[in-house]
């Protein structure tokens, strides 16, 4: 085996600088077990770019030589171990940190941003339940409950993938490890799609509930609000879809790397097509009200109150943008388990502001039941209040002059004459005093 391996060994030898000769003790052992892919890309790349093994620039993690090699062996290399191989080997040749950690930051990320998804969801389902004075659930609050699952799938994913090494340079991973991370990150792929593109069907059947057939103003409205959500629920199941199956086996999806010699498709194209396609939906839901809503017969102050919890949709299309931002990353990316940190924070952040959004604009009738729940039970208090200090508070004088006024709340019920102090004990009349005084 090692026999057979010798001409790349010799091969990444010949690459070597005199400097790298001087600085730098490479295991012989290491160069011979490197992949072939690995080998081949090395001596394709760095001729080209007058680089050699050890120098600054084979060592710079961006620029031009990284890229090539990093383009190189995701082409080349068909599985994660042989990319990883190679990764350790200029790792361990060029001395890179090994203390980068970044995934208490994404675990409390995740949590953070679910928890707060979480609490908007069950809000919702407060505000619409009849049994507390709500409407009742209709198509958009099921619809917003359906897609609460898959979020639910995400966050423990995101718990997951932290676990198995997201967050951490790639090379500090065992392979093991980044098997088990792949596997976590294609089933959250899909998990994303369902989420993203079925909160804004809620939203839309949100809008079908608002106003309703009976008004012939609302009918085109409505038939583009039903138009868009057939779109919506097509273009979700197609995305769902061409995410599981980009690859033939499904397992090469996450035991490989990129387009696995063609049994893949371009699943960079994948991200960037359900990445554009969430943007371009966001905007027109967001919108689709904005003409009505201004026509409501309301005050200012809370007519814009009203158009601003259903434009909160923006933050949602803001964060969309700045992740399809970061997908052109992923063509030439090497460290994954690093490199797809602040891409899968992204995915988070949108996944629960969607649902935040989507169940923002029905929780009015909750927040308008609260505020007169309270309203009411202050003005009770208020009532109670001075009703009680008429009737219950009364001024016992000593029967001695120029002693002062004690008040005593409240009167006896055994001996109406008596007062009572404000545990209810009776209190005697002090001695020398007139009773009743």
């Amino acid at each position: 085996m090692r026999i057979l391996l010798l001409p790349p060994a010799l091969a990444i030898g010949a690459l070597l600088s005199t400097q790298a000769r001087a600085e730098i003790t490479l295991n012989a052992t290491a160069i011979a077990e490197l992949p072939k892919c690995v080998t081949q890309c090395a001596i394709t790349v760095l001729p080209k770019l007058n680089c050699t093994v050890g120098m600054p620039c084979y060592c710079a993690r961006e620029g031009p030589v990284a890229e090539g090699l990093g383009s190189c062996v995701i082409n080349g290399c068909k599985s994660i171990g042989d990319s990883l191989k190679g990764l350790r080997f200029q790792a361990q040749s060029c001395d890179w940190p090994r203390d980068r950690d970044a995934r208490g930051l994404s675990r409390r990320l995740c949590d953070s941003l679910f928890a707060v998804a979480s609490f908007f969801l069950f809000a919702r389902a407060a505000s619409r339940w009849s049994h507390w004075g709500g409407a009742g659930f209709w198509w958009d609050d099921w619809v917003a409950f359906i897609c609460y699952v898959p979020a639910v799938g995400l966050a423990v994913s995101g718990n997951l993938m932290t676990t198995y090494g997201l967050g951490l340079d790639m090379w500090m991973v065992s392979t093991p490890n980044v098997m088990h991370w792949a596997k976590t990150f294609f089933a959250g792929q899909a998990l994303y799609a369902f989420t993203t593109f079925y909160t804004k069907v809620s939203l839309l059947f949100l809008y079908l509930r608002i106003w309703p057939a009976a008004d012939q103003d609302n009918r085109r409205f409505r038939l583009c609000c039903k138009a868009v959500a057939v779109f919506l629920a097509l273009a979700g199941i197609a995305c769902i879809l061409a995410t599981i199956f980009a690859c033939n086996p499904i397992s090469y999806s996450w035991r490989y790397t990129n387009r696995a010699g063609g049994a893949c498709v371009d699943r960079i194209a994948i991200a960037y097509s359900v990445g554009g396609i969430n943007v371009v939906l966001d905007i027109i839901i967001i919108i689709l009200p904005v003409r009505r809503l201004l026509k409501l017969e309301l005050p200012m102050k809370q007519k814009l109150s009203v158009v601003s919890c259903f434009l909160v949709g923006f933050v949602v299309t803001a964060v969309s943008i700045v992740r399809l931002t970061h997908a052109h990353q992923l063509t030439s990316i090497r460290n994954a388990t690093w490199d797809f940190n602040t891409f899968i924070n992204w995915c988070a952040v949108e996944v629960n502001c969607s649902m935040i959004c989507c169940c923002l604009p029905p929780l009015v009738g909750l927040i308008r039941r609260c505020s007169r729940y309270v309203a009411e039970k202050s003005q009770a208090s208020l009532s109670h209040g001075k009703s009680w200090s008429a009737d219950s508070m009364r001024p016992i004088k000593s029967g001695r002059e120029g002693h002062s006024i004690d008040f005593r709340i409240g009167k006896s019920a055994t001996n109406p004459s008596l007062p009572v102090d404000d545990r209810g004990r009776e209190i005697a009349s002090p001695p020398g005093t007139r009773e009743g005084a």
